[in-house]
């Protein structure tokens, strides 16, 4: 593309099977180069838009360096911004948004993790701002949640409420088929039960499928469920947070 013309070259066969030993670069490229240099030998540059330009961002929130606390930073990118429009970066798609991020917790005159329930003179606010929790496994030791985190104050009878693992449905994999047990007779079918657990989160679980919903478990509890239909089933939890994971299975 230049301030004059616009080009695309395309090699390929017009029911889009695959051409053996031709892909873009081997072919379509060199052609593209071939036109350019046919007609504009010195092409000129294109101006950049008054309302395009490109900053500096933070990860992990993603907002602007100048905007972001040093210790909510841990990698700088640059970004192009639309009318300073910053660009998505970095959702986490298993909490659909309900994860707030950064994520505030409170200490102790101690200096202790503590929560509303625990019986200390005085709390202070601080703020985590956090990876995606499926990244966890992949960052750096001293850039995960827990080791982020301190001590539980001992004045709380009970641990803080707060989720440190993200909540995931065990045992099931998306795009699971569950098939049905038929008579001999071939009259009446029999539609499949499954075992829902889910891991991590916090407190009590709600399960729904297809919207509806279909029981609740604690941390630790199994809910069997028999599905009451065929065809493409969701499956989906929610701890108490309002962090939700979800699988569809299909039953035939």
């Amino acid at each position: 593309m230049t301030p004059a013309y616009t080009i695309g070259v395309w090699f390929g066969r017009p029911d889009g099977t695959p051409s053996p030993g031709h892909y873009g670069a081997l072919s379509a490229l060199p052609v593209l180069f071939q036109l350019f240099d046919r007609i504009e030998r010195k092409p000129g540059v294109l101006p950049q838009p008054e309302q395009v330009r490109q900053e500096t961002i933070c990860w992990p929130l993603g907002n602007r360096a100048a905007e972001t606390p040093a210790d909510h930073c841990f990698q700088t990118h640059q970004a192009w911004l639309v009318r300073r429009q910053l660009p998505p970066t970095l959702r986490d798609e298993r909490s659909d948004g309900l994860w707030r991020n950064p994520l505030t917790y409170w200490t102790s005159e101690r200096g202790l993790l503590v929560d509303g329930r625990c019986n200390v003179p005085a709390r202070t606010a601080h703020q985590l701002a956090l990876w995606p929790r499926s990244l966890e496994p992949w960052l750096p030791a001293r850039q995960r949640l827990r080791n982020r985190l301190p001590a539980v104050d001992p004045r709380c009878h009970e641990p803080p409420v707060l989720a440190l693992e993200p909540l995931q449905i065990t045992g099931i994999q998306d795009g699971l088929i569950l098939r049905s047990s038929r008579t001999h007779a071939g009259g009446s079918a029999t539609l499949p039960e499954i075992s829902l657990h889910a891991q991590g989160g916090l407190g009590e679980r709600d399960w729904y499928v297809n919207g509806l919903h279909i029981g609740r478990t604690g941390e630790a509890e199994v809910l069997t469920h028999r599905f009451f239909d065929t065809g493409e089933q969701e499956v989906v939890v929610m701890d108490t947070q309002g962090e939700l994971d979800r699988r569809t299975v299909t039953v035939y």
